[in-house]
């Protein structure tokens, strides 16, 4: 996880003002209804039981710093999986958007919480690399429409990826239809690049042509690591913010989504908020997961969870929550 740690106060005060103005409507803070949605976005942190040498010939001499990493026994998947089950029960969220999750992880994941369905593929395709996995409640949607696209310029191209990058980037979607609330919404999760800001613009100007492009004009969720702090052009183009001065490519041009950052809605002046931490617990390092939604969606509550056992994290990142509601012309 690398990203830009500075971030601009006037860019900051923009930001706040920008997410208060659109979100207007959590200002009331409406009671709680059966209907409302818990989402939350969740870099759960690669692990490595049994699949090292998978990982290092996947990803050749770059990936074998990180190997050694994974072996860290306090960190290592079977140390902390138990306490990322955990946080997922305890915050009951009904839909969850996982990072770096692989198949091993997954497996694990859904002996231990069987109530959820399962939506994505390896970024390699098929069973192979990291998922960009959604998470959903069983017992309350269905799928209507589902898919994986790869952040580069074929994006149907499975494991193709742009020039930039050492390993490829996907974005899963679904558009899922909600049972309690009788209503449709898209869920887009995603991973962009940790190597290149570069490839994180390219990513973010093809991510909102597909949220334009989306078949039907219903609200949207977009979560995951968006490697981009809050003054990112990455995350500018994506909330519509001010235009940023300089950008790394030519292809960071173009409409922007005008997405509302469901934290930011909530805690406008918040300063503590970093998500990622390197299992070591802080909180003022780099904001760079998060949940954004139109401007339709009603935002309840949004949080960045803090929860550990004993010293121990369940993953580099901190989770993301937010509590959603969907407007009534969300109805299909």
């Amino acid at each position: 996880m690398r990203a830009s740690r500075s971030v601009s106060a006037a860019v900051c005060a923009v930001l706040a003002a920008s997410a208060v103005a659109r979100g207007a409507q959590t200002a009331s803070q409406p009671a709680r209804r059966d209907a409302d949605i818990r989402v939350m976005s969740f870099n759960v942190r690669l692990g490595g039981d049994g699949v090292d040498e998978l990982l290092t010939h996947v990803y050749g001499r770059w990936f074998k710093p990180r190997v050694r990493s994974l072996r860290d026994t306090r960190n290592y998947w079977r140390t902390r999986r138990d306490i990322v089950f955990d946080v997922i029960r305890r915050h009951e969220p009904d839909l969850i958007g996982l990072q770096e999750a692989n198949r091993a992880q997954l497996d694990d994941i859904h002996a231990a919480l069987p109530y959820y369905g399962e939506l994505g593929v390896g970024r390699f395709g098929d069973k192979l690399g990291e998922y960009c996995a959604i998470l959903y409640r069983l017992d309350r949607f269905s799928v209507a429409e589902h898919g994986t696209f790869w952040f580069s310029q074929t994006p149907e191209v499975a494991g193709s990826m742009y020039r930039e990058q050492k390993v490829p980037r996907t974005c899963t979607w679904a558009r899922l239809h909600d049972r309690k609330g009788k209503q449709a919404f898209y869920l887009f999760n995603v991973h962009f690049s940790s190597e290149h800001q570069g490839a994180r613009e390219q990513s973010a100007r093809l991510l909102a042509e597909r949220v334009a492009g989306r078949s039907h004009p219903e609200p949207v969720v977009l979560m995951g690591d968006f490697n981009a702090v809050e003054d990112n052009p990455v995350v500018l183009r994506l909330t519509g913010g001010p235009p940023p001065q300089r950008t790394q490519t030519a292809t960071a041009a173009g409409p922007s989504p005008r997405l509302v950052d469901a934290f930011r809605a909530i805690h406008p002046d918040a300063n503590r908020i970093g998500t990622y931490h390197d299992f070591s617990g802080r909180r003022n390092g780099p904001k760079v997961d998060y949940i954004f939604v139109t401007p339709d969606v009603t935002i309840l509550d949004a949080d960045i969870l803090h929860d550990s056992r004993s010293g121990q994290y369940p993953s580099d990142h901190f989770p993301v929550t937010a509590v959603l509601r969907l407007p009534e012309s969300a109805k299909p």
